[in-house]
């Protein structure tokens, strides 16, 4: 799963693994979701330079494809997180809550949005939430 969607506590990062039963079915989710990463990954560079020598106007092309491969993989991984009680009890409490919603918007906004400033400030804002909630 995705780390940095919720701010897991220090000693209760342990809860997060201990909510997880390694099955087949949750060892090929998991190959499934990594897989869509990937795909999402590599479809934000062009196959060879001279398909697309401008890197902004290929992202910018792209970028509804590889943002909406995240949003499923967002909303399935809540998804699951909420079927699982001791997974849920994570997303419980209302700092969770609100960095999920704010995550959830900054990806919403960040697919929509078409002013190339405003994308590049959503997504300098999704990695500085990223960074802020590792640490």
């Amino acid at each position: 799963m995705r780390a940095g969607v919720f701010r897991p506590r220090r000693a209760g990062s342990a809860g997060l693994r201990d909510g997880l039963q390694v099955t087949s079915a949750t060892l090929t989710a998991g190959l499934a979701f990594a897989a869509s990463y990937y795909l999402a990954a590599h479809l934000v560079f062009p196959p060879r330079e001279v398909d697309a020598p401008d890197l902004d106007a290929h992202y910018l092309r792209v970028k509804h494809w590889v943002l909406g491969i995240l949003w499923a993989l967002f909303v399935v991984q809540i998804g699951y997180f909420l079927t699982v009680p001791s997974l849920a009890a994570l997303l419980s409490g209302w700092w969770t809550i609100a960095s999920v919603l704010l995550f959830a918007g900054m990806l919403a906004a960040a697919t929509f949005v078409k002013s190339r400033r405003v994308n590049i400030a959503l997504l300098a804002a999704l990695i500085g939430r990223y960074i802020l909630l590792t640490f």
